[in-house]
Formats: structure tokens, sequence, C-alpha cells
């Protein structure tokens, strides 16, 4: 589907098919706001922003500039973590946090696809908060989500009920230089979304480190990670000595993806 294309099918709400089999005209107002449209495109602004969603694990979520549009790369880790939890609990009925919730779609996809756990979801943007709400009421899953406003762990968690047995994040992990000046879509996207500091782990240090406090015996920390980052990650455990690294997940293009973490005593 082109661009133009998927404007038009947003703007009325209609199947790409109907652009060519229905007779499809617009009004006045809909030139005009298809117009703004191409116009925000012309000067850099990504498309599910203008649209106001995008399709993640097979749903749509609302996005807007308030939330880091969700990466095909997310589907890996939300899709390892289904597949992990069903291998590993069979059924039983686990705590499950998800950090750095931005949009929701992490777990809105858990929620949506493991009946009968209790999922946590925290951001610390309050903005970002509200559109998974949103998100979450749309996908029916609004009952079986806490969200929390929180920087990481900041909240404690010891008030929210029991220990968890999965801690599932996708955390900023850009490094701060990558986007400074930067004239690509990144700049319309949360700064706080995406910047790691100066080395681009600075939320892999702090959640490792703070992360086993709030973790059963034997609970698994899940992370979405960058571009050859893995080895800096190996030696943050290796300082830790809290977790050690049980898998590896490749995406699409053969890069570290996703990593199994299991906490040891």
């Amino acid at each position: 589907m082109t661009e133009k294309e998927l404007l038009l099918t947003a703007l009325l709400d209609c199947k790409r098919s109907d652009l060519y089999t229905v007779d499809v005209s617009l009004d006045d107002n809909q030139k005009e706001i298809l117009s703004c449209m191409l116009e925000r495109r012309e000067k850099g602004e990504p498309i599910q922003y203008i649209t106001g969603f995008t399709e993640f694990m097979g749903f749509q979520i609302k996005v807007d500039r308030r939330v880091l549009i969700p990466r095909p790369e997310t589907e890996i880790l939300v899709e390892q973590t289904i597949q992990f939890i069903r291998n590993s609990f069979f059924g039983k009925e686990i705590n499950i946090l998800d950090l750095c919730t931005g949009s929701g779609n992490i777990a809105i996809s858990l929620a949506r696809s493991l009946s009968g756990n209790r999922i946590v979801a925290s951001d610390i943007s309050s903005q970002a908060l509200d559109i998974a709400r949103e998100n979450a009421a749309v996908n029916n899953v609004q009952d079986r989500i806490i969200f929390i406003e929180s920087e990481l762990f900041e909240q404690g968690f010891e008030d929210k009920g029991s220990l968890f047995d999965v801690i599932v994040c996708n955390p900023p992990y850009l490094k701060s230089s990558e986007l400074d000046h930067t004239a690509t879509e990144l700049a319309f996207e949360p700064r706080i979304a995406l910047d790691a500091g100066k080395d681009g782990l600075l939320y892999y240090e702090k959640i490792i480190s703070q992360a086993p406090r709030y973790l059963n015996k034997e609970g698994r920390l899940i992370f979405e990670i960058g571009f050859n980052q893995l080895n800096a990650i190996k030696e943050i455990l290796g300082s830790c000595k809290k977790f050690v690294l049980e898998n590896v997940v490749k995406d699409y293009n053969n890069i570290d993806r996703v990593i199994f973490l299991r906490k040891v005593n």
C-alpha cells in the first residue's frame, strides 16, 4: 500500500480495495484534510502519527507524539515472551510487569494472548499512560492491566501485589548522540522514549541492578536490545552477578534483538 493510499483509507475509514472498486470521491473538507496530511508527511512526520494509529500483533494501536511508534522488531519480543510463558508455566496464573509500556502495545498483546494472568504496566510518562489506557479499552483488556506511573521501580511495587514471575521491557536504548540534531522521523518521537544516555545502556544498567528485588526466585527479565549492544550488556551482567544470560533471539535481519535473563539467588 502506498503512503497516499494509506492516508486515504485512514481518512475515509475504508479498505484499500474500496479506493478502486467503490465510487469514492472527497468533499471539500476531506480534500483539505488530505492536503494537510500530505504536507505533514512531506515535512518528515511519521505516517503513523498522521493517521493516528499503527498495527501491532494484528490489532490497532493508537499513537501520537506522546508515545513511541511500536516497531515490528518488538513483535519478536512479545512472541518470544508469550511462547516462554506458555511453555514454562503451563496455564498457571503468573504476575507480569511491562516496564516502559509506552502505548501499551506489549501489555495489551500479552493480555490478549494469555488469559488469567495479572499484568502491571508502568511508564514514567503520564501522557503515554493516557494513550495506553485508551488502547487497552479499545482492545477490551482494560480490566486485565494495572497501569502505574513510575520511573522504572521508583514506586516500589511492594503494595501492588506479589513479586513478578516475568518482567518484560523495551527500554530506551539509543545513544544521545544518535538523537542530537537528527533530521529523521525520530525527531518527531518523544525523546524520553528513545534516549539512553551517552552509551545507550543507561536503562539496562538501572533495570538489571534493581529488578532482582521485584522478581520471584528464578524469575525472568526479558529485554529488547539495540544493535551491537549484547556484549556491553554481558559486561553489565558480569558486574551485577544477579542474572545469567539464558537465551538470545535474533530479529529478521539476523541482529541480536531479544534476551532472556534468569534471576540467580
